[in-house]
């Protein structure tokens, strides 16, 4: 074997190295963003809980209002 090809097995390795290494970062990026979209998807469902409960306390004061309005007329008569 001559001196080239000696190194030929460690220079294989080294990209099998590198190539592992490459394909786990790319495979971490991967789940971070996914895990980035699920967080996304669960922030989107918190801020339409939050409108539907800011809607049903307005609606609740709305209703209370006019509760007391109604019996401030029949406090009236």
């Amino acid at each position: 074997m001559n001196k080239q090809t000696k190194y030929y097995p460690v220079l294989f390795f080294i990209f099998l190295l590198l190539s592992s290494l490459i394909w786990a970062n790319f495979n971490s990026q991967v789940n971070i963003l996914k895990s980035e979209n699920e967080l996304n998807i669960l922030l989107l469902q918190i801020q339409k809980q939050n409108n539907e409960i800011s809607q049903l306390i307005l609606k609740s004061h709305s209703n209370l209002e006019q509760n007391f309005d109604n019996l401030a007329l029949a406090q009236k008569k």
